[in-house]
């Protein structure tokens, strides 16, 4: 998975950043054939971690720059790190951050990606893990939206605190 979303970062970054040039298929190809040089069984391959050999094809400068300009995981004001999902992100459309609402409490604003030049697409939970709401303006949420939301989900969930102010 770690390879995997690495892949998937640095294939986005590319849609949006001009100069960075994600490996093509025919190096993506030697590198599993050269992980599996000298290997005799499924399992001693599968016990090679694939990333340092992925960091080293892209160049350990390239690879920094991804976690840092597309990181994994976005921490909340809770303190929780959550996976960013960059599967449908495009040119147009940054990656996707599935949050419980109550979470974000206290974030004034989306979160931001690439040196805060690309927002991510919030999808809001409930306490249940549904989605709520969809946004890529959460102040603009907070300020026009959420009280409608603050009402029906005082409904539903009770025992849960849904404050007036959602920023303090």
């Amino acid at each position: 998975a770690p390879t995997r979303s690495f892949l998937e970062r640095l294939r986005w970054l590319a849609l949006v950043l001009p100069g960075i040039t994600p490996p093509d298929a025919a190096a993506l190809a030697q590198l599993v054939r050269d992980l599996c040089a000298g290997c005799r069984t499924r399992a001693e391959v599968a016990a090679k971690d694939p990333l340092p050999w992925l960091h080293a094809l892209v160049g350990f400068d390239l690879a920094e720059r991804v976690d840092r300009l597309a990181p994994e995981r976005w921490t909340v004001p809770t303190g929780n790190r959550l996976a960013l999902d960059y599967s449908a992100a495009d040119a147009t459309r940054g990656p996707v951050l599935a949050v419980r609402l109550q979470e974000l409490f206290g974030q004034p604003a989306t979160p931001r990606i690439v040196d805060g030049r690309v927002g991510v697409l919030l999808h809001l939970l409930g306490p249940n893990y549904r989605v709520e709401q969809v946004t890529g303006d959460l102040a603009s949420f907070w300020a026009n939206t959420y009280p409608q939301v603050r009402k029906d989900l005082r409904g539903r969930y009770p025992k849960h605190s849904w404050p007036e102010d959602p920023l303090t």
